[in-house]
């Protein structure tokens, strides 16, 4: 019987304890494999230019050392659309949370996650059923409701009518269950919302669009 090829794990994590307890717990998951670590984006995207053939998917640290994880990931994914990357972030701030939802990655998830946790994570991420953790995503509410009144309405202007109503039943103080009943949809789907949100606010910043104030408040 033939057996299945395990799935490759590169890891980019340079807190070292960090490094070492995702690497023995990937250690116990009987179809994955760590191919490599490295402290720092450099080196990793070097291993992956030269063994991409060899890694399905990249744990990465979003607050490494010169390229950050946000960075690095979409180094990656430009070159290599079809590796899959989870982000790590660390729970500092919403707002260190939020700038790290600019990376270009499969899923996003605050760095303390269990063995069962990381397991589930980065098997449902080589399924192409990327996720944001439930903690990242109240970070996106809370945002959303901080913003002055003139800049939400920037943000509404591009979005689709679902969109504007989730957004606006964010704006109103709405739970994510309440949020779910009123647009008909899963509290599981709402992280559909919330990814195409970002990409339209990522084209506001990007494009100057909201005063500088909140551009720096953001990052």
């Amino acid at each position: 019987m033939k057996t299945e090829r395990q799935k490759q794990i590169l890891i980019i994590e340079d807190d070292t304890l960090s490094r070492i307890t995702q690497k023995c717990m990937i250690g116990t998951f009987s179809d994955m494999n760590v191919c490599a670590e490295f402290d720092n984006a450099e080196d990793g995207i070097e291993f992956l230019h030269q063994n991409i053939s060899n890694v399905d998917l990249v744990l990465m640290d979003a607050t490494l050392p010169k390229m950050n994880g946000v960075e690095a990931s979409k180094v990656i994914k430009n070159k290599y659309p079809f590796i899959k990357i989870v982000i790590l972030v660390p729970y500092n701030s919403d707002k260190q949370v939020i700038s790290t939802l600019f990376a270009n990655a499969d899923s996003y998830y605050i760095r303390d996650l269990g063995q069962d946790m990381l397991y589930d994570v980065l098997t449902q991420t080589l399924a192409d059923n990327g996720s944001i953790d439930k903690r990242i995503q109240f970070s996106v509410f809370n945002y959303i409701k901080r913003l002055p009144e003139k800049d939400y309405w920037k943000i509404l202007n591009k979005l689709t009518t679902e969109e504007s109503n989730f957004i606006t039943f964010v704006y109103m103080g709405l739970s994510r269950d309440e949020i779910s009943d009123r647009l008909g949809v899963s509290s599981a789907q709402l992280s559909n919302f919330i990814y195409s949100i970002f990409e339209k606010l990522v084209y506001v910043v990007k494009f100057g669009q909201f005063d500088k104030e909140l551009v720096y408040d953001l990052f």
